[in-house]
Protein backbone atom coordinates (compact mmCIF):
# COMPACT_ATOMS: atom_id res chain seq x y z
CA UNK A 1 0.00 0.00 0.00
CA UNK A 2 1.97 3.14 -1.56
CA UNK A 3 -0.76 5.71 0.01
CA UNK A 4 0.01 5.71 3.83
CA UNK A 5 3.12 5.25 5.79
CA UNK A 6 2.67 3.30 8.96
CA UNK A 7 3.22 5.02 12.53
CA UNK A 8 6.53 3.62 12.89
CA UNK A 9 7.16 5.50 9.27
CA UNK A 10 5.62 8.56 9.94
CA UNK A 11 7.49 9.16 13.31
CA UNK A 12 10.53 8.66 11.30
CA UNK A 13 9.27 11.30 8.46
CA UNK A 14 9.05 13.46 10.97
CA UNK A 15 12.19 13.15 12.35
CA UNK A 16 13.34 13.88 8.68
CA UNK A 17 11.65 17.21 8.09
CA UNK A 18 13.75 20.01 7.08
CA UNK A 19 17.21 18.14 7.96
CA UNK A 20 19.56 16.56 5.91
CA UNK A 21 19.46 12.71 6.83
CA UNK A 22 21.11 9.39 5.87
CA UNK A 23 18.03 7.11 6.20
CA UNK A 24 18.82 3.25 7.23
CA UNK A 25 16.67 0.60 7.03
CA UNK A 26 16.62 -3.13 5.39
CA UNK A 27 15.27 -3.91 2.00
CA UNK A 28 11.03 -3.51 2.79
CA UNK A 29 11.00 -1.60 5.36
CA UNK A 30 9.81 1.66 3.28
CA UNK A 31 12.81 3.80 2.65
CA UNK A 32 11.54 4.96 -0.84
CA UNK A 33 8.30 5.75 0.61
CA UNK A 34 9.35 7.68 3.18
CA UNK A 35 11.18 9.43 0.90
CA UNK A 36 8.81 9.80 -1.63
CA UNK A 37 6.29 11.90 1.20
CA UNK A 38 9.25 14.08 2.14
CA UNK A 39 9.89 14.90 -2.11
CA UNK A 40 5.86 15.80 -2.47
CA UNK A 41 6.13 18.10 0.94
CA UNK A 42 9.26 19.68 -0.83
CA UNK A 43 7.52 20.16 -4.49
CA UNK A 44 4.03 20.90 -2.74
CA UNK A 45 6.26 23.62 -1.30
CA UNK A 46 7.78 24.93 -5.03
CA UNK A 47 11.22 23.12 -4.13
CA UNK A 48 13.27 22.11 -6.40
CA UNK A 49 13.70 17.85 -5.94
CA UNK A 50 16.67 15.52 -7.83
CA UNK A 51 15.79 12.02 -7.13
CA UNK A 52 18.76 10.16 -7.85
CA UNK A 53 18.73 6.15 -8.51
CA UNK A 54 21.30 3.80 -10.69
CA UNK A 55 17.57 2.00 -11.97
CA UNK A 56 15.69 4.33 -14.05
CA UNK A 57 12.41 2.49 -13.36
CA UNK A 58 12.39 3.34 -9.62
CA UNK A 59 12.97 6.48 -10.89
CA UNK A 60 10.08 6.66 -13.69
CA UNK A 61 7.99 4.87 -10.84
CA UNK A 62 8.67 7.68 -8.38
CA UNK A 63 7.83 10.44 -10.22
CA UNK A 64 4.28 8.75 -11.45
CA UNK A 65 3.77 8.14 -7.60
CA UNK A 66 4.40 11.75 -7.16
CA UNK A 67 2.17 13.07 -10.27
CA UNK A 68 -0.51 10.93 -9.00
CA UNK A 69 -0.77 12.74 -6.02
CA UNK A 70 -2.11 15.43 -7.51
CA UNK A 71 -5.48 16.40 -8.80
CA UNK A 72 -5.74 18.32 -12.58
CA UNK A 73 -2.98 18.17 -15.61
CA UNK A 74 -1.96 21.83 -14.46
CA UNK A 75 -1.02 21.02 -11.15
CA UNK A 76 0.50 17.66 -12.08
CA UNK A 77 2.68 19.65 -14.69
CA UNK A 78 3.86 22.83 -11.99
CA UNK A 79 4.37 20.01 -9.53
CA UNK A 80 7.04 17.81 -12.81
CA UNK A 81 8.60 21.01 -13.13
CA UNK A 82 9.96 21.10 -10.25
CA UNK A 83 11.36 17.41 -10.08
CA UNK A 84 14.04 16.13 -12.33
CA UNK A 85 15.35 12.51 -12.12
CA UNK A 86 18.97 10.91 -12.54
CA UNK A 87 19.29 7.08 -13.71
CA UNK A 88 22.17 4.99 -15.34
CA UNK A 89 24.06 6.53 -17.15
CA UNK A 90 24.65 9.15 -14.40
CA UNK A 91 27.05 10.68 -16.36
CA UNK A 92 24.05 12.10 -19.02
CA UNK A 93 23.10 13.52 -16.08
CA UNK A 94 19.73 15.33 -14.37
CA UNK A 95 16.36 14.47 -16.41
CA UNK A 96 13.26 17.02 -17.27
CA UNK A 97 10.02 15.28 -16.60
CA UNK A 98 6.99 16.14 -18.79
CA UNK A 99 3.21 15.32 -19.26
CA UNK A 100 1.87 15.11 -22.19
CA UNK A 101 -1.85 13.75 -22.91
CA UNK A 102 -1.30 11.82 -19.20
CA UNK A 103 2.31 10.23 -20.49
CA UNK A 104 4.80 11.22 -18.52
CA UNK A 105 7.97 12.23 -20.97
CA UNK A 106 11.63 12.28 -19.66
CA UNK A 107 14.27 13.88 -21.64
CA UNK A 108 17.71 15.49 -20.65
CA UNK A 109 17.07 18.54 -18.55
CA UNK A 110 18.01 22.23 -20.64
CA UNK A 111 19.42 23.88 -17.44
CA UNK A 112 23.07 24.05 -16.74
CA UNK A 113 23.27 24.74 -13.24
CA UNK A 114 20.12 24.23 -11.27
CA UNK A 115 20.52 24.25 -7.67
CA UNK A 116 18.10 22.03 -6.03
CA UNK A 117 16.67 22.38 -2.34
CA UNK A 118 16.45 18.65 -1.93
CA UNK A 119 18.43 15.57 -3.40
CA UNK A 120 17.39 12.19 -2.91
CA UNK A 121 19.89 9.35 -3.39
CA UNK A 122 17.92 5.82 -3.33
CA UNK A 123 20.20 2.86 -3.21
CA UNK A 124 22.81 5.39 -2.19
CA UNK A 125 24.51 2.14 -0.69
CA UNK A 126 25.32 1.28 -4.28
CA UNK A 127 26.45 4.61 -5.32
CA UNK A 128 28.86 5.29 -3.01
CA UNK A 129 30.62 1.70 -3.53
CA UNK A 130 31.33 2.71 -6.87
CA UNK A 131 33.89 5.82 -7.17
CA UNK A 132 32.81 6.80 -10.48
CA UNK A 133 29.01 6.72 -9.35
CA UNK A 134 29.55 8.61 -6.68
CA UNK A 135 31.91 11.26 -8.71
CA UNK A 136 28.71 11.76 -10.77
CA UNK A 137 26.20 12.63 -7.89
CA UNK A 138 28.72 14.59 -5.46
CA UNK A 139 28.65 17.83 -6.89
CA UNK A 140 24.53 17.47 -6.66
CA UNK A 141 25.00 16.20 -2.90
CA UNK A 142 27.17 19.30 -2.11
CA UNK A 143 24.85 22.11 -3.51
CA UNK A 144 21.92 20.73 -2.20
CA UNK A 145 19.76 22.54 0.54
CA UNK A 146 18.72 18.86 1.92
CA UNK A 147 20.39 15.98 1.18
CA UNK A 148 18.47 12.33 2.19
CA UNK A 149 20.39 9.20 1.32
CA UNK A 150 18.68 6.29 1.48
CA UNK A 151 20.67 2.79 2.37
CA UNK A 152 20.20 -0.80 2.93
CA UNK A 153 21.46 -2.15 5.91
CA UNK A 154 20.87 -5.51 5.58
CA UNK A 155 23.85 -7.57 4.61
CA UNK A 156 26.23 -5.11 6.03
CA UNK A 157 26.18 -3.52 1.99
CA UNK A 158 26.80 0.09 3.95
CA UNK A 159 29.22 -0.64 6.25
CA UNK A 160 33.23 1.02 5.66
CA UNK A 161 31.87 3.48 2.58
CA UNK A 162 32.18 7.11 2.68
CA UNK A 163 29.07 8.92 3.37
CA UNK A 164 29.24 12.85 3.48
CA UNK A 165 29.75 12.95 7.68
CA UNK A 166 27.12 16.07 7.99
CA UNK A 167 24.35 14.25 7.66
CA UNK A 168 22.16 12.47 10.89
CA UNK A 169 21.40 9.19 10.71
CA UNK A 170 18.00 8.16 11.09
CA UNK A 171 16.98 4.46 10.64
CA UNK A 172 13.62 2.29 9.87
CA UNK A 173 13.49 -0.99 12.23
CA UNK A 174 9.95 -2.30 10.89
CA UNK A 175 9.67 -4.30 7.43
CA UNK A 176 6.83 -3.88 5.81
CA UNK A 177 6.69 -5.91 3.39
Amino acid sequence: NLNKLTPHQQKVLAKCAGKSVHLKAPAGAGKTLVAMFDMLSALLDERRVLFVSRNAALAFSVAKWLAQRMKGAAKRRRLLKQLQLMFDPLEEGPHAISLEDSVLNVRLAAEESVEYDLVVVDEAHHIFADRLLRDKVEAYCEAAGRLMLLSDISQGLHTGLDFPSDLLDVQLREVVR
